[in-house]
Formats: C-alpha cells, sequence, structure tokens
C-alpha cells in the first residue's frame, strides 16, 4: 500500500510521466480500492 501511495504521489506532483497504472486481481486490492472509493466521496482526491 505505502509504494502505490508513493507512485499516486510522485504522479500527482509531475515526477512519473502520466501514464496508466494497471491493477491485478481485483480481491488482492479491494482494500485499497475501498480506500480510494470513501476518500473520494470525502472529497480528499478528485473523482
Amino acid at each position: 500500500m505505502e509504494e502505490i501511495g508513493i507512485e499516486l504521489c510522485n504522479l500527482k506532483l509531475g515526477i512519473r510521466p502520466r501514464v496508466p497504472y494497471v491493477f491485478f486481481h481485483p480481491d488482492y486490492l479491494s482494500d485499497l480500492e475501498a480506500q480510494l472509493h470513501r476518500m473520494s466521496v470525502e472529497g480528499r482526491i478528485p473523482r
């Protein structure tokens, strides 16, 4: 989770090029998806 956060932060700051990120296996990342959804609903990240 920490590595994903670092990569997304780097993407936001323009450190990394804007390329698609692909995450495999929905069961493995279901907690991350739920967290991102909650952050979006709360207005903490763009939809």
